[in-house]
């Protein structure tokens, strides 16, 4: 975990200074997401290396590793690098690029839809987006990528929030995950999040600090290979960010390490060895 921990810190201080390098540039929408999709990801990354310290209350004498909030933290941290890499990252096709962010917006704007407001600001604010829904269909239906697919997934992308084309394990393993990392040990992550059984299982297992810090090893190392895929995918589609990782010499050998562990199923051994059981919990 020493060394997760150091590697992720060292990674983060690493995605921190070449996003900087970006600040100021003009940006498209799509990229202006992308910048702000990594953003949340450093947030999860931050928070999650902050509670693996410990928490901490002195009104209430609380002193102890939390693995649930971590895991659920982590969690977010490896879907976020997934969207960014299905986003802006897995394809150079500007069709495709328009379609899937399009496809993203649309989804959670229509869901907001549902939602029912409060205040006169509240109904405005939907009625501003009821309009940019119908431009976003009407773009959406003039794209090539769109009319390939069938009048099924077409009605799914339009009107059931359906804006990815492939599950989560399936952009993982695209992305460079192996099959463990990214479905096996996505699962684990789910059951934290869903609060699943096995989460609660290794909760009541877990009655030790050394036990708890164990639970949060193996999902340290996970955090840590997402790190590192990010900071490869930043500076993939930032090219100004390219130009100043490679100002940092020590940053490419130490990407390129995880990015291996990744890929390989030695990297996710520490997700059985926390106590991840045949059982499969939800996943959204």
């Amino acid at each position: 975990m020493i060394e997760s921990a150091a590697h992720c810190l060292r990674l983060t201080r690493i995605l921190s200074a070449i996003a900087e390098a970006n600040v100021g540039q003009p940006i498209n929408e799509r990229l202006a997401n992308a910048e702000s999709l990594a953003v949340k990801f450093i947030s999860h990354c931050i928070s999650a290396q902050a509670l693996c310290r410990g928490t901490r209350l002195q009104e209430l004498k609380a002193d102890f590793t939390d693995p649930t909030s971590i895991n659920v933290i982590i969690r977010a941290a490896l879907e976020s690098v997934l969207t960014f890499y299905y986003l802006f990252a897995a394809t150079s096709d500007e069709d495709e690029l328009n379609f899937r962010h399009d496809a993203w917006m649309l989804a959670d704007l229509m869901a907001r839809q549902e939602f029912t407001p409060t205040s006169e600001e509240g109904r405005r604010k939907l009625a501003e987006e009821s309009a940019f829904i119908e431009r976003l269909q009407v773009k959406l239906r003039a794209n090539r990528v769109f009319a390939a697919l069938t009048p099924k997934q077409q009605n799914g992308v339009l009107f059931k929030q359906r804006w990815k084309m492939a599950g989560w394990a399936e952009i993982g393993k695209e992305m460079g995950l192996d099959e463990n990392h990214a479905d096996t040990f996505y699962s684990y992550l789910c059951s934290y999040a869903h609060s699943g059984y096995l989460s609660v299982l290794q909760v009541q297992q877990a009655r030790t600090a050394d036990a708890q810090k164990l639970l949060v090893a193996g999902s340290l190392g996970v955090l840590t290979i997402a790190m590192a895929h990010m900071i490869r995918l930043f500076s993939t589609v930032f090219p100004r960010c390219a130009d100043a990782l490679k100002q940092i010499p020590e940053a490419e050998p130490l990407i390129q390490m995880w990015i291996t562990v990744g890929a390989s199923t030695m990297g996710s051994d520490a997700a059985s060895g926390s106590g991840v059981a045949s059982a499969s919990p939800e996943r959204d």
